[in-house]
């Protein structure tokens, strides 16, 4: 475990933020699972879980940064602006990339679940 500075600054603003993204990503997890289920992870298992960030989320995500990376070269500096355009010419808007993330995140951990016989 890293230990943190107690006098880093902003340590407890970044902390607190990281929090509320780690709340909102197991609200995600929770509202997925009771509606769903866990049977197509259970019956796919790590490999399908692997597969559905390596095939779905990342592509998507690289889609949107390819993007941010020709405005960022056409112009030689990016802004909010470029984002705003690129979610435009992209199929990934800024809400989708967050969920991508978050799903990210939560994969992740199901994969460790997965890798400690936790899943049920």
């Amino acid at each position: 475990m890293i230990e943190l500075d107690d006098e880093a600054p902003g340590a407890d603003t970044v902390i607190n933020i990281f929090n509320n993204h780690q709340g909102h990503a197991f609200s995600i997890f929770r509202n997925k699972y009771l509606s769903r289920g866990g049977d197509n992870i259970t019956a796919q298992g790590f490999p399908g879980v692997l597969d559905r960030v390596r095939y779905d989320k990342i592509p998507r995500l690289k889609r949107m940064s390819d993007i941010l990376t020709i405005a960022r070269i056409s112009k030689g500096r990016i802004d909010a602006s470029d984002i705003l355009e690129a979610m435009k010419k992209s199929d990934v808007s800024k809400l989708d990339a967050k969920d991508d993330l978050y799903d990210i995140a939560n994969y992740a951990i199901i994969m460790i679940m997965l890798l400690e016989g936790e899943w049920r």
